[in-house]
């Protein structure tokens, strides 16, 4: 997996990582994604809760392997509300 992570020097706490392989179909991901409007009014494309599961888990990096410990909790929440 190949991978830029772009940030913004005013807000460090915004990262961005743009995929240059595609670890999961590019249909599949858009087909299951999420659109999000900013309060200045952009508008971002987000992958599901699952496909961002699987690419952490695949990425197999510290600070991934962190992140599945709360992406899990997260969808273990999801599935127990009615």
């Amino acid at each position: 997996m190949v991978a830029l992570a772009f940030a913004n020097n005013a807000r460090p706490y915004i990262i961005i990582d743009v995929f240059i392989d595609h670890p999961i179909d590019y249909n599949e991901l858009v087909a299951d994604s999420k659109e999000f409007v900013g309060t200045d009014g952009r508008r971002v494309r987000v992958c599901s809760l699952d496909h961002l599961i699987r690419l952490k888990e695949q990425a197999g990096r510290d600070k991934d392997l962190q992140d599945l410990k709360f992406l899990n909790f997260i969808r273990e929440q999801q599935q127990e509300q009615p």
